[in-house]
């Protein structure tokens, strides 16, 4: 089933409100933010694995596939201490338009993509000190890819 333009798009749009919703909770818990970096790190390695989790299982890949890809994802994140924020949102793009490929898995992913934009949103304003410009901007790439992709049939 897919979606038609107009709600593929509000809720690319919604999904991607995450991160400002980040943004906000960086300003009121200015002090929350800063002794809870490390909490906001592992929740983000948390939903992008989960994010790959579940667009890896759109494919139908066998269970057992999925989880030792999963695995070694989070063995990565782990070990990787900066990640870039402008290649993730665009690989976020490219799953949300997988995603929206089946509907169930569409609702699933575009939660987890608002979700993670909670601690990616508090920790690029308060722990890597960007303005709220620059933050858009690294992450707009989540906006051109997926509405690009959805052209393609």
């Amino acid at each position: 089933m897919y979606i038609d333009l107009l709600k593929y798009n509000l809720i690319l749009i919604i999904t991607y409100l995450g991160l400002a919703a980040g943004i906000i909770l960086s300003y009121i818990a200015k002090e929350e933010i800063r002794v809870g970096k490390k909490y906001l790190q592992l929740l983000q390695k948390l939903l992008l694995t989960l994010i790959v989790f579940f667009t890896l299982y759109v494919f139908s890949i066998n269970l057992i596939v999925v989880i030792v890809i999963s695995v070694v994802i989070v063995l990565l994140l782990l070990f990787i201490k900066n990640i870039h924020q402008q290649y993730v949102y665009a690989l976020l793009g490219l799953f949300y338009w997988i995603s929206s490929k089946n509907i169930n898995f569409f609702i699933i992913i575009s939660s987890l993509i608002f979700l993670y934009g909670f601690p990616t949103g508090s920790l690029m304003r308060k722990a890597e000190k960007k303005s709220i410009r620059q933050i858009l901007t690294m992450t707009f790439y989540y906006l051109i890819v997926g509405f690009l992709l959805y052209f393609i049939p």
